[in-house]
């Protein structure tokens, strides 16, 4: 799946209006490696600074950079690297 590159205030917009009640802002120290997890809701993001490669199991590792957006479904085993 392409990434759409859209700024922080659009993608907070987006997801108020999609209903979700807030969005969180989240920062990680240059190369943080966060091993493979789940969480039991859907995950919507953007980056706003720097980049990332996030790994979705069964799909090859993408790199994504500032303004690019990302979704990991509830439950869906996935790695980062900052």
């Amino acid at each position: 799946m392409d990434s759409i590159k859209i700024s922080l205030e659009q993608f907070r917009n987006l997801m108020l209006s999609a209903g979700y009640d807030h969005v969180t802002e989240r920062s990680w120290a240059p190369n943080t490696k966060i091993e493979e997890r789940t969480h039991p809701f859907d995950a919507n993001g953007i980056v706003i600074q720097g980049e990332m490669t996030l790994g979705i199991k069964g799909n090859d590792p993408r790199k994504l950079t500032t303004g690019d957006t990302f979704n990991i479904l509830a439950n869906t085993p996935h790695s980062e690297e900052y």
